[in-house]
């Protein structure tokens, strides 16, 4: 099969289409023939060891796992004498972090346990994108942020991938979503659904007329005592994403913060259990969640996709389809 890994930390161009040997299931584990993977800020960061953190579980001189991509959308071609959740031909998903990565390739093959059945109505671009990006959008919404009908929150960074899911999960919920995003994302925001869609060329919202529940920082990028004039007294900054000096902020001066007042400031640790990817495919099937897709590249492609992922302009999701 064909793939494309890499074996030194570095730039897209490390990566390189190279030929494998195809797994054969065991025990629990299917083999799914890959028609679609989604590339996430994740496997960019992961390319370069940026922050330097992560050579502390991803090797410290060179990557233990060659392949990356977290998102795929497939097919069950072959199982294990120990899987019984699903069968030759079902269409799947699966959000591969806990299982060694592997999706820019062909094929993947890993326990049963990562996939749920795709949304019938999806196609396997669009179901490739859910599993992270949609995951993410879930449970900052629903679960760290816990929010309620007739909230005021906002979303800074609507248009990317995580943030085009998280302005629907956030009105699916029953939330007043303002969206702060660029002038090429104003009109896709507004589509999804939000009540606000707000420019930041042309108005600053982190002005202090406006107070907000919630602020997702899905790519923020400023200070968090700016965010905190646009708060509540008893308002929720949750960092999503964003670059490193914002990690670094939410990481030292959340708690810093939060102890200042009614106030909290923290960021979001995602992880994904089959359960809520149900629970998105749930949504999709129900037609209340799609996705939004950017540009589609080959697996010969892959760098060029990553670096346009890395540019923060992608509007939605970016994905890689395994034609070499």
């Amino acid at each position: 099969m064909k793939v494309v890994a890499y074996d030194r930390y570095g730039s897209p161009v490390q990566l390189k289409l190279e030929e494998m040997e195809t797994p054969a299931p065991k025990g629990d584990e299917l083999l799914v023939r890959i028609h679609a993977t989604s590339v996430n800020a994740a496997d960019w960061h992961l390319l370069r060891a940026d922050p330097f953190l992560v050579r502390l579980s991803e090797g410290f001189s060179k990557p233990k796992r060659r392949i990356l991509g977290m998102d795929i959308a497939g097919e069950v071609v072959d199982a294990g004498p120990e899987a019984t959740k699903f069968k030759i031909g079902d269409r799947v998903i699966a959000d591969l972090f806990k299982y060694g990565y592997g999706g820019l390739a062909e094929y993947k093959c890993c326990s049963e346990e990562a996939f749920a059945l795709a949304p019938s109505n999806m196609s396997y671009e669009e179901a490739a994108c859910l599993p992270l990006a949609g995951n993410t959008a879930l449970r900052a919404v629903r679960n760290k942020a816990a929010v309620k009908p007739g909230q005021r929150i906002l979303i800074h960074g609507s248009g990317g991938g995580v943030g085009t899911y998280m302005v629907q999960v956030a009105k699916i919920f029953g939330a007043h979503v303002t969206a702060l995003c660029g002038p090429g994302n104003v009109e896709q925001s507004r589509a999804l659904g939000a009540d606000e869609v707000v420019d930041y060329t042309q108005r600053d919202i982190l002005d202090g007329t406006v107070q907000f529940d919630t602020i997702f920082a899905v790519n923020g990028s400023r200070k968090l005592s700016e965010y905190s004039h646009a708060m509540t007294d008893q308002g929720l900054y949750l960092m999503v994403g964003g670059s490193n000096s914002q990690i670094f902020q939410a990481l030292l001066y959340g708690a810093f913060y939060s102890r200042r007042g009614g106030k909290k400031f923290t960021h979001l640790a995602a992880s994904t259990t089959v359960e809520d990817l149900e629970t998105l495919v749930k949504l999709a099937e129900e037609g209340k969640l799609k996705t939004v897709l950017d540009k589609q590249f080959t697996l010969s492609e892959t760098a060029e996709a990553i670096r346009y992922l890395e540019t923060g302009h992608a509007k939605g999701k970016v994905v890689v389809l395994p034609q070499a």
